[in-house]
């Protein structure tokens, strides 16, 4: 949301800068325009400062003030918001102020407004209104005393006044509709997102042992394995806890759970890219490791298989162990292939006294 706030603000100050650059450029044109058709109602200095000078000055500042609170870092994005919608409305009532003769243009600062409705600010919209309110008077004032002495001329800016300031109210209430109406669908994606985020780490990780699941394994452990080469071998480990029926019927399963959970804590080591570890079943995990030799996969696996016999419980005095066989592919495999290779070598393991790992 800040990004995007932040994104907005940039986009405001360019629009600022280049409003202010098309507001010289439009100003000085009329000016060269009225002199040469001698329709000046002031003398040369006079409409050069009120028509040229003065809304360069305003827009300038406004333009430098939002710019540089952008940059600071000492304001909070509210505060940025803040300023650039007020910027933005400034120089949308220079150009309704130093141009009041064509009413039209009275409903700038009532656009601004609606635009800044996409900060999803409603104390900053009301704020924002009032000041719209403000420079739509100074605009009727500006223009009025300049024809004071034609009558049925301000009697028609009036009426435009009337109009402007009932335009602008529906627009206000409009812009905080629209603005409420988008902050409640902001809101809904995000949630959205957050039970896409929940549902998705729940289908790729394993809610006990906080392994890899699975349905994920079997995406990945193909991929992996076909993308083995000669210099980029994968190992492939399957472990079994041994003797975990014997967990479970004499401890019960919440002792099981908490074996399980101690051989997903030092598996969790190996689910960082180019590794991967996730629970195949049961009491079965599979690890893969990529870009190291097998007997280097194979200090780490032992390192892991001793870390869990060491493991002591509270619930016994007795230590588990686990029994893994492992296979290492330097060509495209096929993953049914290569399980099948690592099953028989952890049954190998087993049948030879368990706690062990046996390579093939």
């Amino acid at each position: 949301m800040e990004q995007s706030e932040a994104r907005l603000r940039q986009s405001i100050i360019f629009t600022l800068f280049l409003g202010t650059l098309v507001c010289l450029i439009t100003d000085s044109s009329f000016y060269f325009y009225y002199k040469v058709t001698n329709v000046l109602i002031y003398s040369d200095k006079v409409y050069i400062f009120l028509r040229i000078v003065l809304p360069l000055i305003v827009n300038s500042c406004a333009v430098a003030i939002a710019f540089i609170t952008e940059r600071s870092t000492r304001f909070p994005s509210a505060t940025k918001n803040m300023v650039c919608a007020f910027a933005l409305c400034t120089i949308c009532g220079s150009v309704s102020i130093f141009h009041g003769y064509f009413t039209p243009l009275w409903f700038l600062p009532s656009i601004a407004v609606m635009f800044c409705s996409l900060f999803h600010d409603t104390l900053m919209m009301f704020a924002l209104q009032l000041y719209n309110y403000i420079l739509i008077f100074i605009s009727y004032f500006y223009e009025s005393t300049e024809y004071n002495t034609e009558t049925a001329f301000v009697r028609f800016l009036s009426q435009d006044l009337i109009i402007v300031l009932v335009i602008s109210t529906v627009t206000m209430l409009i812009s905080m509709a629209m603005g409420n109406y988008n902050h409640d669908l902001i809101e809904q994606t995000q949630k959205y997102y957050e039970r896409q985020l929940i549902y998705r780490r729940r289908y790729r990780i394993d809610s006990l042992t906080q392994v890899y699941s699975r349905q994920y394994l079997d995406v990945v452990a193909p991929q992996m394995l076909n993308e083995a080469s000669e210099v980029n071998p994968v190992s492939a480990i399957l472990l079994d806890i041994d003797k975990f029926k014997h967990v479970n019927d004499t401890y019960g399963h919440a002792a099981g759970d908490a074996v399980l959970e101690r051989l997903g804590q030092l598996c969790q080591k190996f689910m960082q890219a180019p590794f991967f570890a996730g629970r195949y079943g049961g009491e079965e995990f599979i690890i893969l490791l990529s870009g190291q030799t097998p007997s280097e996969n194979k200090i780490l696996i032992e390192h892991l298989r001793k870390d869990f016999a060491a493991t002591k419980y509270s619930f016994t005095t007795e230590q588990f162990t686990i029994s893994g066989g492992m296979t290492t592919v330097k060509e495209p495999s096929q993953f049914a292939a290569i399980f099948k290779k690592i099953d028989e070598a952890l049954y190998f393991s087993k049948n030879n006294g368990r706690d062990q790992l046996t390579i093939v």
